[in-house]
């Protein structure tokens, strides 16, 4: 079955109105109470117009918990823009950290949400985290000038491009190099424009190798007030540190112990440490991975 596109209105806090697409065509149809998720929006929807909070946020984050699964077609533009509806219900809420957390999440899964960027925009002093000293990497710093809005896709076609016409380029300078030899004429230089676009395209091929990496790297961000960071998996373990609301961790293995999942986490240029997968939630990926560690 087909389900139309869904156009919906959400509320600033300066009460402007903005219209965002998402097609939930495509989702699946496994939800509960026999709901797809597309009747699963519309209900959230209605509850958020209704000025009903609480209820609202339950049924949106039932629909990433639904869809998030590995079952499930949620495509991450989809699931972004669940996340900043519940970081707005969050913020008429006044629980500030909490919709700091889902903004974030919106963010990281779809870059290109304007709405999520604009509402960042303008509350970006909403939660002040506590600076941990660390290296700042240099994807990090790529990031920060702008190549997290750069997709693989964007890229790859680019150096693809390039890499036809460089090609085109020095395979012309050479039938003409050779030509030159055999008529005994000039030798054709090779041109600096050449140089610059190869230049370009080891540049770009560099900028996409550290995309690619970037985007491998699974990230989630801490959603409980604060969390006792443990040595090894298990609530009875060493504690290494505490962690605050809003945090953003690399996420590098999951653990089973006494049935609840643990997660390894790492703390990009500083400590690692394991904590309860409860206590996250996922930030560049529509679903948990499956590399989990069995004790």
């Amino acid at each position: 079955m087909f389900f139309k596109t869904l156009v919906y209105n959400v509320a600033y806090p300066d009460d402007k109105k903005c219209c965002h697409d998402v097609d939930f065509g495509s989702m699946s149809q496994n939800q509960p109470q026999n709901l797809s998720i597309d009747q699963a929006f519309q209900q959230a929807l209605s509850l958020q117009n209704e000025k009903k909070i609480d209820e609202s946020i339950t049924a949106y984050r039932k629909i990433l918990d639904e869809g998030l699964s590995e079952t499930s077609n949620l495509t991450r533009e989809q699931a972004s823009a669940v996340s900043q509806n519940i970081a707005l219900l969050y913020f008429e809420k006044k629980e500030s950290a909490l919709s700091y957390v889902y903004n974030q999440k919106a963010v990281f899964l779809n870059p290109g949400n304007s709405q999520a960027n604009e509402f960042l925009k303008q509350n970006k002093n909403l939660l002040q985290i506590t600076s941990v000293p660390r290296d700042i990497s240099l994807t990090e710093n790529l990031n920060q000038i702008g190549l997290k809005y750069l997709s693989v896709e964007i890229l790859f076609s680019i150096i693809f491009i390039l890499a036809v016409y460089v090609f085109k380029n020095c395979l012309q300078f050479f039938l003409e190099r050779k030509k030159s030899d055999v008529l005994n004429l000039a030798i054709v230089p090779f041109r600096l424009i050449n140089y610059f676009f190869i230049s370009l395209l080891f540049l770009l091929t560099v900028l996409f190798i550290f995309k690619i990496s970037d985007e491998s790297q699974l990230r989630a961000i801490l959603k409980t007030e604060k969390v006792t960071v443990h040595a090894a998996s298990g609530e009875n373990q060493a504690s290494i540190t505490q962690a605050e609301i809003g945090t953003i961790f690399n996420v590098l293995k999951i653990s089973n112990d006494a049935d609840l999942a643990y997660v390894q986490i790492k703390y990009p240029g500083a400590y690692s440490g394991w904590v309860k997968r409860s206590d996250l939630e996922l930030l560049n990926s529509t679903k948990w991975p499956v590399f989990i560690d069995k004790k």
